[in-house]
């Protein structure tokens, strides 16, 4: 149940940012196929997941070599 309450008010989210985007706006076929993209919670979840992971092992390398913390 509250899954279902979460994806909804995501894809609310995603709507109503896609509707202020005036160059999405103007033409529904852009506006459709970017929120079939951007509507997808777990997509989202994934990809921020994966960036974030390759930017910490970026960031701190030191921390995987240290073998005594």
């Amino acid at each position: 149940m509250e899954w279902e309450i979460i994806r909804v008010l995501y894809r609310e989210m995603t709507y109503r940012r896609l509707k202020a985007n005036p160059q999405l706006s103007a033409d529904w076929e852009k506006f459709s196929k970017a929120f079939k993209r951007g509507g997808s919670l777990k997509r989202t979840l994934l990809s921020q997941s994966i960036l974030y992971s390759l930017f910490g092992l970026i960031l701190f390398p030191p921390l995987l070599l240290h073998e005594a913390l």
